[in-house]
């Protein structure tokens, strides 16, 4: 626990908004109730003043955590739509998985550049698609990684 307590000590160190902006979703999670995304979805939180320690602690850090992991998980969504749609009909690639802010493929080996560099550009623009219901992020603020290989054994590809 000394290691995680340094690590999270460093982190905040490094970007000290960050507890700044803890502190101001603390407070909007225990006032209001319930934690709110960019894009409107709520995610209800009721009673939390009136828990014990721990399980107030992980209503609140799970209220923080909401908005920055819905709106991936909503830029992850979009892209895979979009890319569903640019492959349609095509034998050669085929989305097979999506985990939390990932999506997997089956791509043939002579294809796979392509497709790469299409999902990479798609990744990084799906954010553009969701304006129109209020979410804007500054261009390239999302890195998109791409790897090649077997589920968490992938080697890096550089598009």
């Amino acid at each position: 626990t000394q290691q995680a307590y340094e690590v999270w000590k460093n982190f905040y160190a490094l970007w000290p908004e960050f507890r700044r902006w803890h502190e101001q979703e603390e407070q909007l999670v225990t006032t209001r109730g319930y934690a709110q995304s960019p894009l409107g979805r709520v995610r209800r939180l009721p009673f939390v003043d009136q828990m014990g320690e721990l399980a107030r602690h992980e209503f609140v850090n799970s209220g923080i955590n909401m908005p920055i992991q819905n709106t991936a998980s909503d830029i992850t969504q979009t892209a895979m739509v979009l890319l569903n749609k640019q492959f349609e009909g095509r034998a050669d690639v085929k989305i097979v998985g999506n985990i939390h802010d990932a999506l997997l493929f089956e791509v043939r080996r002579d294809n796979l550049e392509e497709v790469a560099w299409l999902t990479k550009f798609t990744m990084e623009h799906a954010p553009d698609v969701l304006q129109g219901l209020g979410l804007v992020l500054p261009p390239g603020l999302i890195p998109v990684e791409l790897s090649a290989g077997p589920w968490g054994e992938g080697k890096e590809l550089v598009v």
